[in-house]
Order: C-alpha cells, then structure tokens, then sequence
C-alpha cells in the first residue's frame, strides 16, 4: 500500500517509513504541507498520515485540500492523523480526518494505524 506521510521531525519520519516498509508499504515521506500535496498529487497514495501536533492550522488546511481534490481522485483518500499536543486534533478532526493518535506513537503503532484506516475507510486490502 502507498502511504505518504508527513512529519517534519527527520528522525521520526524515517524511524515512521522504515516501519512501514518493513511491514510491505511504499511509504513517502513529506517534510511541508506543500511538499506533501505535491507528494499526494505525484503518488496517488492509498493512505496519509499526517502529523498535526506542531502546526495543527496548516495540517487542517492540508486536509481540506485533500478532500476537496476531486480531479486527481484524492478527495477520498482515507487520512490518519497524529496529535499529541492538548487541542491540537479539533481542527483536523473537523477537516476531516478519519482515524487519530493522541500520544505519540511507536512504528508498530503507526503500521496498526494505517493498517486500521486502509481497512476501514479505504478500498485497499490492508
């Protein structure tokens, strides 16, 4: 499965897409909101997960972008997100996130994430 994700923390990113390919995804990682819609646009992901708790207004953003991406097919997308800072998850719930990690999370926990929203939101076998 494609799954972009968007963390601006380097360590982090690369310890979340080592995690998802060990477990057989393709996983892309963005380090910006513009980068990551570049991203979502270039890869079709069948996945995002995203991580709202530094900058939860532009992750909103982000996210209301992706779903009103009807021409590229993205607007369906399903979408996890990350929000381990208090209040930072109103404005991406209300965006339209579909599944949320309040605490930050283990690569485990993000494979199971992805996996859980894949399955229930997506049309990809996760």
């Amino acid at each position: 499965m494609r799954v972009l994700l968007i963390e601006s923390d380097p360590a982090l990113r690369r310890m979340y897409t080592d995690g998802l390919a060990e477990d057989g995804h393709a996983a892309y990682g963005a380090t910006s909101w513009n980068e990551a819609l570049h991203l979502a646009h270039r890869t079709s992901p069948e996945v995002i997960l995203l991580n709202a708790s530094a900058e939860p207004d532009q992750a909103a953003r982000f996210v209301t972008d992706i779903r009103q991406d009807q021409d590229q097919g993205l607007a369906h997308v399903p979408i996890a997100g990350i929000a381990f800072h208090p209040g930072s998850e109103q404005a991406i719930l209300e965006a339209g996130v579909q599944f949320l990690l309040r605490t930050l999370p283990t690569p485990g926990e993000i494979v199971k994430a992805v996996r859980w929203t894949a399955s229930v939101y997506g049309s990809a076998a996760a």
